[in-house]
């Protein structure tokens, strides 16, 4: 569960710095609330 919990977060972590790059350059909104919900599911 704690490799989960970790991949996870990482992917939302780094997700964000590229999406929030991607929608400074091209205008795409940020997907991750499913992911933060995901993961705040998981640690609860």
């Amino acid at each position: 569960m704690t490799i989960l919990i970790s991949l996870l977060l990482s992917i939302v972590l780094y997700g964000q710095l590229g999406f929030n790059a991607s929608s400074y350059y091209f205008g795409l909104t940020n997907p991750s609330w499913p992911v933060w919900i995901l993961l705040y599911a998981c640690t609860g």
